[in-house]
């Protein structure tokens, strides 16, 4: 989801597992307008929130292998796909250590 504010910092944001992206469906728009709820524009986030593999609006993975390591080089290759070279990240588990660089 795009803010409207062009120096938004993009957001990779992971749900806890089992837990569900709609868990954070209230806070969101707080996170793309913080303005219209009396914030500043340089609070703004591009939030992108995936859910992991087979959980929430995810398909069952095809093979097996499907760990915390290869989760995130997943969401790292979805949010370099999508233009964000840098980005922070809130991962609800200990999966950003193989791509913390890129999370700077």
């Amino acid at each position: 989801m795009r803010s409207p504010h062009e120096n938004a910092l993009p957001l990779l944001l992971s749900q806890r597992w089992p837990g569900s992206i709609v868990e954070f469906s209230k806070a969101i728009p707080r996170r793309l307008d913080p303005v219209a709820y009396g914030g500043s524009a340089e609070d703004a986030l591009h939030v992108v929130a995936p859910s992991l593999p087979g959980f929430g609006f995810s398909d069952k993975p095809e093979r097996t292998g499907m760990g915390v390591q290869r989760i995130a080089t997943l969401f790292d290759c979805l949010m370099r796909g999508i233009g964000y070279d840098r980005y922070v990240a809130v991962l609800f588990a200990m999966m950003g250590h193989p791509h913390a660089k890129s999370f700077e």
